[in-house]
């Protein structure tokens, strides 16, 4: 049996070879993950846009402004002669056009070219009203006192009638000069629309065509008929002498025409060629359809459309 001592030895032989062993293992080294080298990409440039060359502004020969007129029945004038007259004195360049109808006139004042039209007073309310122009001459027609500026219509009953309003037609015969007719006809009729009462088509008992004013104020004298004649010439016709006829209502008055500038227009530029225009009115003979020009009144021209409101008239029906 080996002693304590000799077991002590083995133990501390077997410890010491077990460390020289280990110390003379090699270590195993495990490598770290490597990444894959950057992707070389070429820097992004911007694509340089196209040269855009900037537009013109409109009022020179590239992009001339525009001037429509509506002339009067009957005349040869082309505009030409306005034409050279306004690229000579205006400042700027123009082409002038002939519109043939009051929806060419207007359709030029709604477009994007800035425009100034020579119109009728039925063609510058639509502008007004559809926010395309801003009136700005009126037609004048007629010298010193006799000078007018547009369309008025007196609703004319007999004399004895108790009448007050257009309900007082009820049942009546109308008298007028035919059915074309402005101050017979077409504003009398509004001027009966603006009563919530009365409907002229249904409450009109019939209407009936004579030859004249005069033979017209006669058959409203003799209590025959109910009519309408031209505003203020009620002092014109022996008929209505004594009281034997009177007015029931007026209507406001509708411009004969007038010298509209689209919004489009510059308003210094649209002030500054009607105050050309205002000074030269030779320039438009044959253009227009008015003996001269003036300013206009806007409240004219907004009582004439408050009143076409009211009669439920559209005026987008211009043509």
């Amino acid at each position: 049996m080996p002693s304590i001592s000799r077991i002590g030895s083995l133990l501390i032989l077997a410890i010491c070879s077990s460390l020289i062993i280990s110390g003379c293992r090699r270590t195993e080294i495990i490598p770290a993950p490597t990444l894959p080298p950057p992707t070389l990409t070429p820097t992004p440039f911007s694509t340089p846009l196209p040269t855009v060359e900037p537009q013109a502004t409109f009022g020179g020969e590239a992009r001339p402004y525009q001037m429509v007129f509506m002339p009067p029945k009957n005349s040869t004038n082309d505009g030409e002669d306005l034409q050279t007259y306004l690229n000579d004195n205006s400042g700027f360049t123009f082409s002038v056009q002939r519109a043939a109808s009051g929806a060419e006139a207007l359709a030029a004042l709604c477009g994007d070219v800035p425009t100034l039209a020579l119109v009728d007073g039925w063609t510058l309310l639509a502008a007004q009203a559809q926010g395309c122009g801003r009136p700005l001459l009126s037609y004048v027609r007629g010298r010193g006192n006799t000078a007018a500026t547009g369309y008025r219509s007196d609703l004319i009953i007999t004399g004895t009638s108790e009448a007050s309003g257009p309900a007082g037609l009820k049942g009546l015969i109308f008298c007028r000069l035919n059915a074309e007719d402005l101050q017979t006809w077409i504003l009398p009729t509004l001027l009966m629309r603006t009563a919530t009462d009365f409907d002229p088509v249904l409450d009109l008992s019939s209407v009936r065509n004579v030859p004249t004013l005069d033979a017209l104020v006669k058959e409203v004298a003799d209590k025959r008929c109910a009519g309408a004649i031209p505003g203020g010439t009620m002092l014109d016709y022996t008929a209505a002498e004594n009281g034997a006829v009177k007015v029931l209502m007026s209507s406001p008055e509708l411009p004969y025409g007038g010298l509209v500038a689209s919004v489009a227009m510059p308003v210094s530029a649209a002030n500054n060629l009607s105050e050309l225009l205002l000074r030269n009115t030779d320039e438009l003979r044959g253009l227009m359809d008015a003996d001269s020009l003036k300013a206009v009144d806007p409240a004219v021209v907004q009582n004439m459309l408050r009143f076409m409101q009211q009669a439920k008239f559209d005026l987008s029906g211009v043509h």
